[in-house]
């Protein structure tokens, strides 16, 4: 499970065009949402030993950043399971949405992470 961010939506990636910036500035804001977003899932991440929550981690891919986790339990602690598991298990698991969330209610927090990020590179540039 999880989120690969890319690019910078139309409005920011023209903030970056026209006031000059390199694709430096660009990827430094990318990994700072990325790590905002990390951040935010871990926080909404239901608890039970904390074990899952610190297995959400941010690692770089070519045209960006991916927020993920590896545990198994990751797509049914966001979206449930009521059903039986290939060990014949009977679950009715319902839903503890932590992923999709902050993308939801955290847009304007990241944008002004990009808005930061831009400010610095012109100031520094």
């Amino acid at each position: 499970m999880g989120v690969t961010i890319t690019g910078l939506d139309e409005s920011m990636g023209q903030i970056f065009i026209k006031m000059g910036l390199g694709s430096e500035a660009a990827k430094l804001a990318l990994k700072d949402v990325a790590l905002a977003y990390q951040s935010d899932v871990q926080h909404e991440a239901p608890v039970d030993t904390g074990q899952y929550r610190s297995g959400i981690y941010t690692q770089a891919v070519a045209d960006g950043y991916v927020v993920g986790s590896s545990a198994p339990q990751a797509a049914r602690l966001e979206f449930g399971f009521a059903d039986t598991d290939s060990l014949g298990r009977k679950y009715n698991q319902p839903a503890q949405p932590h992923w999709r969330p902050p993308l939801d209610n955290n847009k304007e927090e990241y944008r002004m992470i990009i808005i930061r990020r831009v400010n610095e590179a012109i100031n520094n540039g």
